[in-house]
């Protein structure tokens, strides 16, 4: 078993209905202000550790009597479905609007920036743009320079793609 803790979308290179189906999200959808924050939080849980332990054996002892089945949790599902969702409709924008093509370079900017447009106009989800440059990377990999010199300056995106909405 695996835990991951992250801030963003998990992403793979290829649907694995699978791996989705043993996913489960624990979704943290409050945050606390800076000011709200508890300084000495860990001392806190130190202290109350006996009672977090119980609790946490008794909510793992009611998992092994339901047959290892989370309760259903309408936010971690829905976020799921965002995290799945995203990826197959940026594989579809990408593969219709993008092709390999030795020494051609697509700046990350626009190709974000068309990728938003394209989902807002299908009402698609959508990923960040750290998570779709990633995504995007790693349909087309290349070992070219994903940070040349253009015209002086320093431009991030991907080598060896041509974006086809540029022609």
């Amino acid at each position: 078993k695996q835990v991951l803790g992250t801030n963003s979308a998990i992403t793979l290179e290829m649907f694995d209905e699978a791996f989705w189906d043993r996913v489960e999200i624990i979704p943290y959808i409050h945050s606390i202000d800076p000011e709200d924050r508890i300084d000495n939080l860990e001392e806190l849980l130190f202290e109350e550790r006996d009672a977090i332990v119980t609790k946490c054996l008794k909510a793992a002892r009611k998992l092994v009597l339901n047959g290892y089945q989370f309760p259903e949790c309408k936010a971690a599902e829905e976020m799921k479905d965002a995290w799945i969702g995203w990826q197959a409709q940026a594989k579809a924008f990408l593969q219709n609007n993008c092709v390999a093509e030795k020494g051609c370079f697509t700046a990350s900017g626009p190709l974000y920036q068309a990728y938003l447009q394209y989902c807002e106009k299908n009402l698609y989800p959508n990923g960040t743009m750290t998570a779709f440059i990633t995504f995007a990377k790693k349909l087309f990999p290349s070992n070219g320079n994903a940070h040349p010199m253009i015209n002086g300056v320093q431009r991030r995106g991907l080598p060896d793609v041509r974006f086809l909405e540029q022609t």
